[in-house]
């Protein structure tokens, strides 16, 4: 699996069922309330295996995860 921008906004919207176009790189997924609390496991599973990386449990957080742009860079980071 390839992780890039277009496969995480994929992702989000087929798997997630989030509306794609309400979403920016800098849309708050969490905050806003367009994921919940369930879709975190989701989401980290997906990122491990589409990018390659572990996530510890205190990478976790909505500085990581809250929006596409912070998905990305975290991820950029990881790979690193």
């Amino acid at each position: 699996m390839t992780f890039n921008r277009e496969a995480m906004l994929t992702y989000l919207s087929d798997e997630l069922g989030v509306d794609i176009e309400d979403i920016n790189d800098d849309t708050l997924l969490f905050t806003d309330g367009y994921l919940d609390s369930f879709s975190v496991v989701d989401l980290v599973t997906y990122l491990e295996s589409s990018a390659n990386i572990s996530i510890s449990p205190s990478e976790v957080n909505l500085d990581n995860l809250d929006s596409v742009g912070r998905i990305i860079t975290f991820v950029d980071v990881k790979t690193q």
